[in-house]
């Protein structure tokens, strides 16, 4: 059993029924909305399909059971008053598994056209609106909303804010790429107030609040160690160590969460802390810790395993026959994430496919002067093959073989060639929720 008390709040679906409550909810829950891209998924897609949410809610709910067999209290659809009470026991241990929803801009989050923002970005007349007003302006043409949606995450994304914002909020920042990023978003929501729905808010069951709600609801001189699993959660952790009358250990971290892996750690801290004692932290930290060692191990074996000229030549097979399906698995958003950037994937696939695309020209070219080379090595091994008629067949053979070869290979670079421009005139003004639908079905027929 454990030795202290400890409490297991859980604000994302931990069986099929609540999943598809949260997809019934009017208004959508944000984190529903992240599962199914926008509902670009159906829910029997975003439940059962290859990457859907069913295995992230049945590990969830056998880390719950677990974690209430070590002696932990499990608190499934939590709200801000599960974490009020929760914390009212000074030094009680609190786990908070929940949705964040992150500094990107989505083009569903724009609530106005892109003149009403410039019109916004006109009437405030600072530093920040005239730098977001020089970004727009790049834009040729008639502007939509999804390229709003990825100027602004540029802005959030490139660090352009730090020359704009106070120096007190520079410090805050400090040289964390996360706290910059959303720092920056809150200056923009600040900005665009009433033109775009605000980002950087955890999810509960009864909505979404920003970190400063939930810093308040943690009860006065509460001492206890906060474990926050959610998706870059340095954010609200920062927020709960600025506060004075609270002295709590808080575990967070930078970048997005894989449910299934965190649901693992969660229950070997709980298991480890069952028979170690001491405080959560310390426990769990030593878990971690140990993890990562078992990770570089696994990494020095692999090194050793890849310096067989086999296996080296495999590796290298795989990374100069990247097809498109390895690029478009590269920037497939896995549904259960708990939140997250996705600022710059739209971006970046689109990149990458051109990248590929380039790739496959050259190879193609390259490919059509060595066949018309085999042609002419063709040409002359049939006039050596008539003064020497023994080797009229093997090199007849061995050529036609190489011929065969190569047209075949040809044929799968001009597939992927007209499938990789195709798809960047399909994702061309696409939002990212689109993009993300297109990955998916793609991915299942290539």
């Amino acid at each position: 059993m454990l030795p202290n008390a400890c409490t297991v709040l859980c604000g994302i679906p931990s069986s099929e029924e609540e999943f598809h409550a949260a997809l019934a909810q009017q208004p959508r829950t944000d984190y529903a909305d992240h599962i199914t891209l926008g509902g670009a998924l159906s829910p029997e897609l975003a439940w059962g399909g290859e990457n859907g949410y069913s295995r992230v809610a049945t590990a969830l709910a056998q880390f719950l059971d677990k974690a209430q067999v070590l002696g932990a209290i499990a608190v499934r659809r939590a709200t801000l008053s599960d974490l009020k009470r929760a914390t009212a026991m000074p030094d009680q241990t609190v786990i908070l598994i929940a949705h964040w929803r992150g500094e990107a801009v989505r083009t569903s989050d724009l609530l106005v056209d892109a003149d009403a923002i410039k019109a916004k970005l006109s009437a405030a007349n600072s530093p920040l609106s005239a730098l977001v007003s020089e970004r727009l302006a790049t834009l040729p043409g008639p502007v939509s909303r999804s390229r709003v949606a990825s100027v602004l995450n540029s802005v959030v994304t490139d660090g352009s804010l730090l020359t704009v914002l106070p120096p007190n909020a520079r410090a805050f920042a400090g040289a964390s790429d996360t706290l910059l990023r959303a720092l920056s978003r809150d200056a923009l929501d600040e900005l665009l107030y009433g033109c775009v729905r605000p980002g950087n808010m955890l999810e509960l069951q009864d909505g979404l609040y920003p970190p400063g709600d939930i810093s308040d609801a943690i009860a006065e001189k509460y001492s206890g160690d906060i474990d926050l699993s959610a998706c870059q959660s340095v954010v609200l952790a920062e927020v709960l160590r600025r506060r004075a009358d609270i002295t709590p250990v808080v575990i967070s971290n930078n970048a997005p969460l894989l449910p299934t892996a965190r649901f693992i750690l969660l229950h070997e801290a709980l298991r480890h802390w069952s028979v170690a004692e001491g405080r959560y932290a310390t426990r769990r930290l030593e878990v971690e810790k140990a993890i990562v060692a078992d990770e570089r191990l696994s990494l020095k074996t692999a090194e050793k395993m890849f310096r067989s000229p086999g296996a080296r030549r495999k590796l290298i097979e795989q990374e100069m026959g990247m097809g498109l399906k390895r690029v478009l698995v590269k920037h497939r958003h896995v549904s259960g994430t708990l939140g997250g950037s996705q600022s710059s994937d739209g971006e970046g696939l689109e990149r990458d496919i051109r990248s590929f695309r380039t790739r496959q020209i050259l190879l193609y070219f390259m490919m059509v002067v060595f066949i018309i080379s085999v042609f002419g090595i063709a040409i002359y091994s049939a006039y050596k093959a008539v003064l020497e008629p023994k080797l009229f067949a093997p090199t007849l053979a061995g050529l036609a073989a190489a011929v065969a070869a190569s047209i075949e290979f040809l044929r799968r670079m001009t597939t992927e060639w007209a499938r990789s421009s195709m798809l960047l005139v399909v994702l061309n003004n696409a939002d990212q929720n689109q993009k993300q639908a297109v990955i998916e079905k793609l991915i299942a027929r290539l």
